[in-house]
C-alpha cells in the first residue's frame, strides 16, 4: 500500500528527514489547510475549521481501488494552469454534499435537490475550486511559481469511476497521487471531503533542485 503519514506524528522522521519534494507535498496538508479554512471563512461569514489527519501518497492503481464504497458521491475536478500545473478532485458523499449546500445557500436540507439546484451545485464547485486552489498556490507560493485554475466540473457517481476517470484520463501522466483526507466544521456540522492531488511529478522533481521561497502565513482556525 501506499506511504500513510498521521498529521498528529508531525515528528515521524520518516517523512521530515529531509526537504523533498514529497516531504513538502505531504507538509502543504497544514498551511493549505489554513488558507482553505480562511476562504471558505469569509465566504460563510463564520469560523470553519479544517482537520487533515491522514495523508497518504498513491499509486494511481492504490488510489483506485482505496475508494470501494458503493454509494455515490459527487466529485469536483479542477485544474490547474500557469506555471506549476495540477490535477485536483474533490470527494464528497452525497448527504454531506446537500448539508454542505444548504449551508452554503442557507437552505434546508430537505428541501434541496442537488439534481436541479443549479444555485446548490454552484456553490459545490466554489468549495472544490477553494480546496484546490489553496493547496495548489501554497505549493506554488514555495518556488514564486503561479498556478490559476480552470472553471470546475462537477459529476455525480461511485467514487471508484470518479478516481479512476480523472487519474487516468486527466492526470495520466502521474506516477502517484497524494490523498488528503479531511473534515470540515461549520456550526457544530461536520462534513468529510477527501481531497486528491496528482502533480506532474516528471516536472516537481526539477524543484527540488530549486531553493523555496519563503512562505509566511498567518493560522486560521485549522487543526492539523
Amino acid at each position: 500500500m501506499g506511504r500513510e503519514r498521521n498529521m498528529n506524528e508531525v515528528g515521524d522522521e520518516g517523512y521530515l528527514r529531509t526537504d523533498t519534494i514529497e516531504n513538502i507535498l505531504m507538509r502543504i496538508s497544514g498551511s493549505g489547510a489554513v488558507r482553505a479554512a480562511s476562504t471558505l471563512g469569509e465566504m460563510l461569514g463564520m469560523d470553519v475549521e479544517i482537520k487533515v489527519p491522514l495523508v497518504q501518497v498513491e499509486s494511481v492503481e492504490e488510489a483506485v481501488s482505496r475508494f470501494q464504497d458503493d454509494v455515490p458521491s459527487f466529485g469536483i475536478y479542477v485544474e490547474m494552469e500557469g506555471d506549476l500545473r495540477n490535477h485536483f478532485l474533490v470527494l464528497i458523499s452525497e448527504d454531506d454534499s446537500k448539508r454542505l449546500a444548504a449551508l452554503l445557500t442557507n437552505e434546508y436540507p430537505e428541501r434541496l435537490d442537488l439534481s436541479k439546484d443549479s444555485l446548490a451545485i454552484s456553490s459545490l464547485k466554489e468549495v472544490g475550486n477553494i480546496l484546490a486552489s489553496s493547496f495548489s498556490n501554497d505549493l506554488g507560493d514555495r518556488w514564486g511559481m503561479d498556478s490559476r485554475p480552470t472553471p470546475p466540473e462537477i459529476s455525480f457517481d461511485l467514487p471508484r469511476a470518479l478516481v479512476s476517470f480523472v487519474l487516468v484520463q486527466f492526470a495520466g501522466n502521474t506516477e502517484k497521487t497524494l490523498v488528503f483526507h479531511t473534515t470540515l466544521n461549520v456550526r457544530n456540522e461536520r462534513f468529510r471531503i477527501d481531497l486528491l492531488m496528482a502533480p506532474p511529478w516528471e516536472e516537481l522533481d526539477k524543484l527540488d533542485k530549486l531553493p523555496p521561497t519563503p512562505v509566511q502565513i498567518s493560522r486560521g482556525n485549522v487543526d492539523v
